[in-house]
């Protein structure tokens, strides 16, 4: 079982909305860099929330096998890849603070009202085996989430001026049926019988096909080979002709021209990688030039284990629920 964090956005461990849109994996890790110190401030008990937020995540969702799975980075197993994550948040956070605090951005009186009211929710919903295993206090919670919350509007600050707008059309996601096949009369046949009235496409797929069969879903590349564009030229319903490409013959259907739901989905992911494109060009000059700090031993017995009845996962859903997608 392998379990590739870092073929995917960095962030995608800690925010359902991939909140501070930091994305791709540098080969120097933010903090490490030559520069001005930061002093990072953090609790272990607010490390431990976020900690036990992801354990139980991951847990809930591929069991606890998932501690003896290879990350597909290197050597590292999981548990060591999502621990390091972790700390990179906690750098990352850190200086993305030391950004808002040079450009003097203030919360408002709502927001930190909110912030207020999200930390009380938050920890009053702790059982009693949470708070055993967190160790931490209201306050340190409202303390993450302010900070949280302070690193989402930099964001919001630095990248609003900029178009992220994706249309429709750039992110629309369809569905296709299609008919393979690396011989060329047999694909003649087959589009000449699918282009029957009232063929069935699909029976005809697994009839002339030499390869998958059903429906497939398709979005748009930035460069288009000659089958997404034939597909993406396609009405509802609609075949192809022949297309040709690496050595085989694919004749395609239309089956769902616009999903609109997938499509929703996409068009968001599309504008958050937008975002996170302009926000790195400010991060990265600012992040090589600054070093976080951290107490000695700081990191020193911070784990996974233990704390078998803390069951605490929705740290950042409940932060979601109170400010929207998270931003």
């Amino acid at each position: 079982m392998k379990y590739c964090l870092g073929a995917r956005r960095k962030w995608a461990a800690f925010f359902l909305a991939a909140v501070l849109f930091l994305a791709g994996c540098r080969g120097e890790a933010a903090g490490e860099a030559q520069g001005e110190a930061i002093e990072a401030a953090w609790t272990r008990g607010q490390v431990m929330t976020v900690v036990a937020t992801e354990r139980n995540r991951y847990q809930n969702v591929y069991t606890e096998q998932i501690w003896s799975a290879a990350s597909g980075i290197g050597e590292r197993d999981f548990e060591d890849e999502l621990m390091e994550q972790i700390r990179t948040f906690f750098t990352e956070l850190t200086l993305i603070g030391a950004m808002a605090k040079e450009e003097q951005l203030e919360l408002s009186g709502r927001e930190t009202d909110a912030l207020n009211r999200l930390a009380g929710e938050y920890f009053a919903q702790l059982s009693g085996g949470d708070r055993e295993f967190l160790q931490v206090t209201q306050q340190e919670i409202y303390d993450l989430y302010e900070a949280y919350h302070r690193a989402n509007r930099m964001v919001e600050e630095m990248t609003g001026q900029e178009d992220l707008e994706v249309s429709d059309a750039q992110a629309k996601v369809i569905h296709v049926q299609q008919i393979i096949t690396h011989d060329r009369v047999l694909a003649e046949d087959a589009l000449a019988a699918a282009l029957q009235e009232g063929a069935d496409f699909g029976a005809l797929a697994r009839q002339y096909s030499d390869g998958d069969t059903g429906e497939i879903t398709m979005e748009r590349s930035q460069q288009p080979d000659a089958l997404e564009e034939a597909a993406f030229a396609l009405e509802q319903d609609q075949v192809s002709g022949i297309v040709e490409q690496e050595g085989a013959y694919y004749i395609l259907k239309c089956v769902d021209a616009y999903d609109e739901e997938a499509t929703a989905v996409r068009k968001a992911q599309m504008e958050e990688e937008k975002r996170s494109q302009v926000f790195q060009r400010i991060y990265e000059p600012f992040a090589a030039t600054h070093q976080v700090n951290y107490p000695d031993g700081f990191w020193d017995g911070i784990s996974f284990a233990g704390g078998e009845s803390c069951r605490t996962d929705n740290f950042f859903e409940m932060y979601g629920e109170y400010f929207g997608d998270s931003r």
